[in-house]
Order: C-alpha cells, then structure tokens, then sequence
C-alpha cells in the first residue's frame, strides 16, 4: 500500500511539475507577444519583489500595466505565486542544457534536476541524469549517488574561503540587514566569527 501511495504521490508530483513548466512555455509564448523579453519579465519580477519588500507600490503605469498581466497569468496557473516563481522557478533556466531539456521534456522533476546540476563533472552529471531516469531515483538517491563520486569534502582545500566568499557575495545582494529580525542574527553570527579572530 505504501508503495502505491508513492507511486500515486510521485505521477502527482510529475503532473505538477510538468504543468508548470507547460505554463513557463505559455507564460514565456505570452510575454512574447506582449513584445516582453525573457530578461525584462525578470527584471519586473524582482523589481516587484523589491517594491513589496519595501512596502511601496509602482507609480510606473508601464510597469503597473505588465505587473497585471503576471498576475493574470500567474492567477490562471493558480499552483505558484510569482515571488515562488521567482525564487524557485527562474533559477531552473540557469541549469546545464542537458538537464533544462529533460526538465522541459518532463522527464525530471525540478528538485531532482538542481541537485543533479550540483554534480560539475559532465560525465558523471550525464550518467546519473540517465541513471534518474531509467531506475526513478529518489532525490535521497541522488544525493547519496553524488556523494560517492565526489571527494570527500576535507580534500578540497579551497571549500572554506569559497564559502566564506559566496556567503558574503549572497548576503550583500540580499540585504539582509533590511530585514531587522535578519539584522539581528546577522549581527550575532558576525559576533561570533570576529570573537574567532581574536
């Protein structure tokens, strides 16, 4: 019984997955008839997002116009906020091409697709975008998968000071310290690794 469950869990996951990236296409089909480019709807998207996290609305009639039109399309697809798409959805479409085609195919979900893209070898990265495929691997398969053909983390001499960049470069483009409760433990976590320098 709980295999069929998965199963049934797994074709709704895929159905979901596949209708978003059906409205992508529409959303995208869409925008090119409004003469919008893949680049300005983002750029609105976070633009908007921007608007809303610092509680002020557009006073751009252009902008407002298109804003509109997002949310029809988006209030049509009913399953994904634009923010959600923005944040989870965009990122897709800086995937490995090998990976984005299957992805489009609905072939692959999208959690497994940004984990499999974590795997830099482009060998490695194609066997197991096949293997997934072929044997249905979980997203804990994969990641296990992953683990046994990386290095283990201790000989890769560069991981902390490449971590430490990204979470400095991450945090600037965030503005983390907009938000006061963000602020706050951004403040404590600063604390700490200053009173480990000392």
């Amino acid at each position: 019984m709980r295999i069929g469950l998965q199963a049934e869990v797994s074709a709704r996951a895929e159905a979901q997955v596949s209708e978003q990236i059906q409205s992508l296409q529409q959303l995208y089909k869409e925008q090119k008839e409004q003469n919008i480019q893949l680049q300005q709807v983002i750029s609105l998207l976070n633009h908007i997002a921007n608007l809303q996290k610092q509680k002020t609305e557009t006073t751009n009639n252009v902008v407002r116009n298109q804003w509109e039109m997002v949310e029809k399309i988006f209030s049509v697809i009913g399953r994904v906020t634009p923010d959600s798409f923005r944040s989870h959805r965009l990122p897709l479409l800086n995937l490995p091409k090998d990976i984005l085609e299957i992805l489009r195919q609905g072939q692959l979900e999208y959690t497994k697709a940004r984990i499999i893209a974590q795997l830099k070898d482009e060998d490695q990265r194609h066997q197991l975008l096949v293997k997934t495929i072929e044997e249905n691997l979980s997203v804990r398969d994969i990641k296990s998968y992953i683990q046994s053909v990386q290095p283990p983390k201790s000989s890769q001499p560069n991981i902390l000071p490449n971590r430490m960049k990204s979470a400095y470069q991450r945090i600037k483009q965030a503005k983390v310290w907009e938000d006061p409760n963000k602020a706050k433990v951004l403040e404590k976590l600063l604390g700490q690794i200053e009173a480990l320098l000392e």
